[in-house]
């Protein structure tokens, strides 16, 4: 039967249509350089060397994408973006990145109902005023000073008198201890800072003050934003959840001990 010359025709056509068709550049991806890849390419050009490229160099440019793109290309065939993990936590970010991309900024009135079932999150730091004289590590100094004696102490570069200071101020110039020890009372007494003994007394404390709306309102859409963005990401993360099926081995039960 294959010795018939229309099996033979049809057997031979058919080989023909298959190897046709598994190297016509239409099968699968195809390289292709636009107008905007174009224009990209003159502008890193422009930039690199403060003249826009010639022709000729404007052809090695391209030639360099359209390398880059068959690279890409075959990456992708090989499945090669499935098993890097570079890749693939890129590709959950841009998913991530277009999930919130439409996110409305929020109006006023948006804002100002998340300020009021927030607003403990937005107050004034309690503040301290206070003079300080430095004795160094001379601690019986600073004590004999703390009992009347009528001793200064060294001068300590940063100054004596410190005015509103919040607690994040004071840990910058004095240190942790100095910092958490001052605002605790307002008593003359003796305080350790990273550098060696101070004798502080307070001038006054301002308690924490809530933020009305429009001080706090910077601080309020920034945090608006963020709740929007983690509501939105959890929606997304559930419809995909009930949009793929998930395939995985049993798991077995822990064993009771």
């Amino acid at each position: 039967m294959l010795n018939s010359p229309t099996i033979q025709f049809i057997f031979i056509g058919t080989i023909l249509w298959f190897l046709h068709s598994w190297l016509s550049p239409e099968r699968g991806f195809q390289v292709s350089v636009s107008p905007e890849q174009i224009q990209v390419q003159k502008d890193r050009f422009l930039l690199r060397h403060d003249r826009l490229p010639t022709a000729q160099e404007l052809r090695g440019e391209i030639r360099i994408t359209i390398d880059e793109e068959a690279k890409i290309i075959e990456a992708i065939e090989l499945g090669l973006h499935l098993s890097d993990p570079i890749i693939r936590r890129r590709l959950v970010q841009l998913i991530d990145l277009l999930d919130i991309d439409t996110l409305p900024k929020g109006t006023r009135e948006d804002l100002e109902r998340f300020y009021h079932h927030n607003k403990s999150n937005y107050q004034k730091a309690e503040q301290i005023s206070f003079r300080h004289s430095f004795f160094g590590i001379d601690k019986l100094r600073a004590q004999n000073a703390l009992e009347g004696n009528e001793d200064q102490g060294t001068a300590f570069s940063a100054g004596s008198q410190f005015l509103g200071q919040k607690k994040s101020d004071a840990l910058k110039v004095f240190g942790a201890q100095f910092s958490n020890e001052i605002f605790a009372n307002n008593n003359t007494r003796l305080v350790r800072s990273a550098y060696g003994w101070h004798l502080v007394s307070a001038i006054n404390i301002l308690p924490r003050m809530p933020l009305s709306f429009d001080e706090a309102i910077h601080k309020v859409q920034e945090d608006y934003l963020r709740d929007q963005k983690a509501t939105m990401l959890k929606q997304k993360l559930m419809q995909r959840r009930e949009k793929y099926p998930v395939q995985m081995p049993a798991i077995l039960s822990e064993t009771k001990q």
